[in-house]
């Protein structure tokens, strides 16, 4: 019987995350600066 090393870290799961960080950090980034686009527009 032939057994197979099933990995984790494959090189589709490692350019996965690495694109999911990179996408969590333009929304955190976008999100920061949220409060002060409203202020620019007249909100409070």
């Amino acid at each position: 019987m032939a057994t197979e090393k099933n990995t984790l870290w494959t090189k589709n799961f490692i350019l996965m995350c690495v694109v999911n960080l990179v996408m969590f950090i333009g929304f955190q980034m976008l999100v920061s600066t949220f409060p002060f686009f409203v202020m620019h527009l007249g909100g409070r």
